[in-house]
């Protein structure tokens, strides 16, 4: 039997192996390297220098034959998640790792001022209540267009805002896209490379007595890497709640699914690794791969199922040509990618 097991496998990865040779040609990868280029690589993202493209375009097949093969082991039932060529393609993990995550087991305790206005959500749970099995509050109008933090660890910001604008949205019936760039500005001690929590940019529009909108104080880190001057434009024209809180809810899904349909949007921690930056695709993600300690801050916006699998679906501040329309479904009820560890929505 054991055998039989050893030689089955030899096989697979035999087959793995020819298999990806044969796909990833030198034409099939140089047409998927202009393919990329043509994409993602035009106007002011172009490359300086020839050498810099030469640079990446090293990176590019490297990545391009790991995506390869990893879903043709998928095809073998290997792996649940497919991959795909996205503009991050031509990035190493290191630099991916470096700029869209946060170690957060570095970062400082929250300051008591700051932890003040958190709280647990403690709503009973009606046992008679039957929920719906799919809820998108994408099609309730809630939601503004998905965002880009750019070279920026800046996604506790880009979560928070996005819950924000949708609380604000289901309490006064109007829907704009406020200011990350204002947020990211004018919290003390932060810098493009550190990142922080939810409570913190809640707090920082608090101070401010307000938040602008995106049209007048408009995203830019994403290209420059760097916080800026905080920048405190007329106050009436602000957007603000009285008593923001932030309230923390049990971590099992069944919580979450009834905040999220009472209270609106969550902004949930989740670990993303080298995979999910090249995941493209509709269907669930799921891996074993992703169960570490959270480095990445999303917001989720609904739940559904598919061919029997409960799913999340999850907002990501990866712009819209990521995944999905900038959208994923995370698989729900398992705690995959600890994404129902930290479950939060606001309050006011």
């Amino acid at each position: 039997m054991f055998v039989k097991v050893c030689l089955i496998f030899s096989l697979v990865f035999f087959y793995i192996s020819e298999s990806t040779k044969e796909k990833s040609s030198n034409l099939d990868i140089e047409t998927q390297w202009q393919l990329f280029k043509n994409q993602y690589r035009t106007g002011q993202n172009s490359y300086k220098s020839v050498t810099e493209e030469k640079f990446r375009h090293t990176i590019f097949v490297e990545n391009y034959l790991k995506i390869v093969k990893h879903n043709f082991e998928t095809d073998f039932g290997l792996h649940a998640d497919r991959l795909g060529v996205n503009q991050f393609t031509d990035q190493t993990d290191e630099e991916l790792y470096s700029t869209y995550t946060i170690n957060f087991s570095t970062l400082p305790p929250l300051p008591k001022e700051i932890k003040s206005f958190s709280q647990m959500d403690t709503d009973p749970i009606d046992p008679n209540r039957i929920l719906p099995k799919y809820f998108d509050w994408r099609e309730k109008y809630v939601l503004t267009h998905v965002k880009d933090q750019g070279q920026c660890s800046s996604c506790w910001v880009f979560s928070t805002v996005a819950a924000l604008e949708s609380h604000l949205a289901m309490k006064t019936g109007k829907l704009n896209a406020l200011s990350d760039q204002q947020v990211i500005d004018c919290t003390p001690n932060y810098t493009c490379k550190n990142g922080n929590f939810m409570e913190t940019a809640l707090q920082t529009v608090k101070a401010l007595g307000g938040i602008e909108t995106n049209e007048k104080y408009p995203y830019v880190n994403g290209k420059i890497g760097k916080v800026g001057n905080c920048l405190k434009l007329d106050k009436p024209n602000r957007f603000f709640a009285d008593n923001l809180k932030v309230v923390n809810v049990a971590s099992n899904a069944l919580h979450m699914q009834i905040a999220l349909l009472d209270y609106g949007p969550l902004v949930v921690y989740i670990h993303v690794y080298a995979n999910f930056f090249k995941y493209n695709s509709s269907t669930i993600y799921e891996s074993v791969d992703c169960n570490q300690p959270i480095n990445h801050a999303v917001t989720i916006v609904g739940f559904g199922e598919e061919n029997g699998k409960p799913y999340w679906i999850v907002r990501n501040s990866w712009g819209a040509k990521w995944c999905d329309k900038g959208y994923i479904k995370i698989l729900r009820g398992s705690n995959m990618c600890r994404i129902e560890s930290t479950p939060k929505y606001i309050s006011s």
